[in-house]
């Protein structure tokens, strides 16, 4: 990865390499494609209307958000069919009313207690996806009580404004999993799992619902999408040091990267200190072998080049402002405090959340998503 105009980063900065996250695009577009489903990305990775428009060049019209606000901002870059996945939050219903009679605002729902308010605010046919919990145990209808999905699919179907649509998950225990068949094998289990309950709605209810599924893992590593309609990954137009660490990317397919500056050199404990922490880069982490949490993993930078993500390089502590990388004894022949080094996040999506804007590679700045 190729860096231009390093010499005016001041402070960390995020870096993407617009090559690499466009290829990233093409590979799963063409995956969904292949199998015949859908692909509706998640935007909370990137949050940005720029970069969401690489995937236009790909024929994606459908996207999927993680807040009202963000969805707003899209929808006014001109996306006019999102997903808002998750559960619809009562307190922010008339502007949802006031944007689903814009755009094609589909909402997630996993309570009955909703149905009223829903159906008396909205004015427009407002498509409903039931939210399933497939043992992550974060929100959701457990996938075995049958009896209350199809009672709640039957209640949303009998709503004048409620487009009931289908079966929303999010298999998130595949981040967890520590090798690609691992992963494939829990997709598979949870996609069997989903596909009986589909045929359980059909068979009571006489509706037919849709089945999405989002996870970068699986997204990536399955080879042929089977019994879903849907997929909605997010985090693979980056990739992560969690995602190269499990085998579902490869090093030159990790398309972003955060350049911080070396504020402390500490040969004595084969540690250096940057200027990039818990507030650039998260709290987030991957659990390693013998049980620590790892932060990230670094790379030097050399001639504007950033070298090979080395698993000897890993970011071992944070603080707010400080990261602690623990490094090999060569790399202090290599920096002086003043230095940048590349530093690949455990998981990407909460680091470039935390960032006020984006630097690609060529050295031009990239505006994205900021609550208001």
């Amino acid at each position: 990865m190729h860096i231009q105009n390093t010499g005016q980063i001041q402070r960390p900065t995020f870096v993407i390499d617009e090559s690499r996250a466009r290829r990233n695009i093409a590979m799963m577009a063409r995956k969904a494609q292949q199998s015949g489903i859908q692909l509706r990305p998640h935007f909370k990775t990137h949050q940005s209307a720029e970069i969401g428009s690489w995937f236009r060049d790909q024929n994606v019209n459908r996207i999927t958000v993680s807040s009202l606000s963000m969805a707003e901002y899209f929808a006014a870059s001109g996306w006019n069919d999102i997903t808002l996945a998750i559960p619809v939050n009562l307190r922010e219903l008339d502007p949802i009313a006031g944007l689903a009679e814009r755009i094609r605002l589909g909402l997630v729902i996993d309570s009955e207690a909703v149905i009223p308010s829903l159906a008396r605010r909205l004015t427009a046919a407002t498509p409903i996806w039931i939210k399933i919990d497939p043992d992550y145990g974060r929100c959701g209808i457990h996938w075995q009580n049958h009896e209350r999905i199809t009672n709640l699919v039957k209640r949303v179907s009998d709503q004048q404004t409620l487009l009931f649509q289908g079966l929303l998950v999010h298999l998130g225990q595949t981040y967890d999993a520590d090798s690609v068949l691992q992963i494939q094998t829990f997709h598979d289990r949870q996609v069997d799992m989903l596909a009986d309950l589909k045929r359980t709605i059909a068979d009571i209810t006489g509706i037919v619902p849709l089945i999405s599924i989002g996870d970068t893992p699986a997204s990536c590593t399955v080879r042929r999408f089977e019994q879903v309609d849907e997929i909605r990954p997010g985090n693979f137009i980056f990739f992560d040091a969690m995602q190269w660490l499990h085998g579902v990317c490869r090093a030159d397919e990790l398309a972003a990267v955060l350049l911080c500056p070396v504020i402390g050199l500490y040969p004595q404990r084969n540690q250096i200190v940057i200027y990039g922490g818990a507030v650039h880069l998260s709290k987030d982490s991957v659990t390693m072998a013998k049980g620590e949490r790892i932060f990230g993993f670094a790379a030097l930078i050399e001639n504007h080049e950033i070298g090979e993500i080395s698993r000897q390089a890993p970011v071992i502590k944070v603080s707010q402002e400080h990261g602690v990388i623990q490094v090999p004894p060569d790399w202090f022949e290599k920096l002086q405090p003043g230095d940048l080094v590349a530093v690949y996040p455990a998981h990407s999506c909460l680091t470039a959340d935390l960032q006020p804007a984006y630097r690609l590679t060529a050295g031009r700045p990239v505006s994205k998503f900021r609550l208001s």
